[in-house]
């Protein structure tokens, strides 16, 4: 039997940014990806690179600049 996977998060072409001393400064740029039910998701890398910003999109604590995200 073939069960479709159901997606549960998706985000499309997210991104955020700042300005900083009268410079816009990138977090988090085009970001896409969808996690479905019974999976695992690592975001992983070096400080300062946009991993807390883009949990704190999905969260809802901030707002993308642009692009969408889906939460079933």
């Amino acid at each position: 039997m073939d069960k479709k996977k159901r997606v549960i998060l998706k985000l499309e072409n997210l991104s955020k940014s700042y300005v900083v001393e009268n410079e816009v400064k990138e977090a988090v740029r085009n970001i896409s990806l969808e996690v479905y039910d019974n999976e695992f998701l690592v975001i992983l890398g070096p400080g300062h690179c946009g991993k807390s910003v883009l949990l704190n999109m999905i969260a809802g604590l901030e707002k993308p600049v642009s692009g969408s995200i889906y939460i079933d």
